[in-house]
């Protein structure tokens, strides 16, 4: 399994590329997203962390050809800032666990950040795609509409504070970490 990462649009949001054989998963796509993969690969599912405008701008090009999944169906007021209509029919619920090309994919439904936040963790291969509820030595927003500092602190302790130590993770914003890392020295858990 190949990953690449693409970091596009206004505020450099991480994308990430997962080939598996012939198929392409993509988490969340970013302005710029399109013109970086669509030449070389071809995108069968798109899975999007939550739907602020930074990681669904091209959401709608690769909704032309791959399914999209989402916690929740568009909508205008979970975007933040204009972004073109996507479909959404594959819509995914918390502790869900889905099989991506024979690949387990589990989701948690982390919300703070935003209403409609999800993870993607793969347990076989300890990594988890986190969208803007983790980073690297710091957290996802939550001065933004129906953001919640608590609640948030509070679901990343209930799910990805209890997956393996060494699972990487994969933020929307800046580098790669991983939970041990986390746990042992981000300061919004000391």
């Amino acid at each position: 399994m190949k990953i690449i990462q693409y970091t596009g649009g206004p505020v450099e949001t991480n994308s990430y590329l997962i080939s598996n054989s012939d198929k392409c998963l993509l988490i969340d796509a970013p302005e710029g997203s399109w013109d970086f993969f669509s030449k070389n690969y071809s995108v069968t599912d798109l899975f999007i962390t939550h739907q602020h405008y930074d990681h669904t701008q091209d959401a709608h090009l690769f909704g032309k050809e791959a399914k999209i999944y989402a916690f929740s169906p568009y909508k205008p007021n979970l975007t933040l800032a204009p972004v073109s209509f996507f479909e959404t029919k594959n819509l995914l619920e918390d502790k869900q666990r889905i099989f991506w090309n024979k690949i387990e994919i589990q989701i948690f439904h982390i919300p703070g950040h935003s209403t409609d936040s999800i993870v993607f963790y793969f347990p076989n291969e300890e990594m988890v795609f986190v969208g803007d509820t983790l980073f690297e030595g710091s957290i996802g927003r939550t001065d933004l509409p129906n953001g919640n500092h608590d609640l948030l602190l509070s679901k990343i302790h209930e799910h990805l504070f209890l997956l393996p130590p060494k699972t990487k993770v994969f933020p929307g914003h800046g580098n790669a970490t991983n939970i041990k890392e986390e746990l042992t020295n981000n300061p919004f858990f000391k």
